[in-house]
């Protein structure tokens, strides 16, 4: 499955948040972003059809929302890429400063 990743600044200077996004097949949205009061390891996922879950790394098991009809490819791809996105999560939710090598 063909994805891109892009770093996606968001929020005032106030509240600054840096998250990864990653387009899965073009239009499934993946985002893992540093989270202030979640300590479980998940990313979002969101596509046009309705499709909005936070979904566990470690296990690949949707923790809220909803997302049938790209649930297959979400979870396929979530295991393939299960130790990434763990690193991922593990750097944005540090203390230290983020700079994201995208071409690895």
């Amino acid at each position: 499955v063909a994805f891109a990743r892009y770093v996606e600044n968001s929020g005032n200077s106030s509240d600054y948040t840096q998250r990864l996004v990653v387009r899965l097949g073009g239009n499934i949205r993946i985002v893992v972003q540093k989270e202030r009061n979640h300590t479980r390891p998940h990313f979002h996922a969101e596509a046009p059809n309705g499709c909005n879950v936070s979904v566990d790394i470690e296990t690949a098991e949707i923790l809220a929302g909803d997302c049938r009809r790209h649930w297959r490819v979400l979870r396929r791809w979530a295991f393939a890429e299960r130790k990434q996105l763990m690193t991922l999560w593990n750097t944005l939710n540090s203390e230290k400063s983020v700079d994201f090598d995208l071409e690895n």
